[in-house]
């Protein structure tokens, strides 16, 4: 008997394709003056935020463009900053664009 079921939300049962994430990232970076591309944000989706970031800060166009825009390399408080712009932009984008997914309530039901 199936007594409890956990989803991780995000493309799961609200936010379909998982967009708020990706816009967020995009978001952020733009604050930034730093232009990543799509594939570079998709390629690690699933990952823990902080950690996302990180391996977009790696990336070496992304380096380049830190390196020129701010004359150093990120520190641990850019990141820092970065993941909490990240998490205010990401609360504003959910209460804006997430909705259940419609097939969700009958699948529950």
């Amino acid at each position: 008997m199936i007594r409890a079921c956990i989803f991780d939300l995000g493309g799961t049962i609200v936010d379909r394709y998982s967009l708020t994430p990706f816009l967020s990232l995009k978001k952020v970076f733009g604050n930034y003056n730093i232009s990543v591309t799509n594939k570079l944000i998709f390629k690690d989706m699933g990952k823990n935020k902080k950690d996302h970031l990180i391996d977009i800060l790696s990336d070496q166009s992304v380096m380049n463009q830190w390196v020129n825009n701010f004359h150093r390399v990120p520190l641990k408080r850019d990141i820092d900053s970065l993941f909490n712009d990240f998490n205010k932009v990401q609360t504003k984008y959910s209460e804006e664009m997430v909705d259940v997914l419609p097939e969700t309530r009958e699948c529950i039901d």
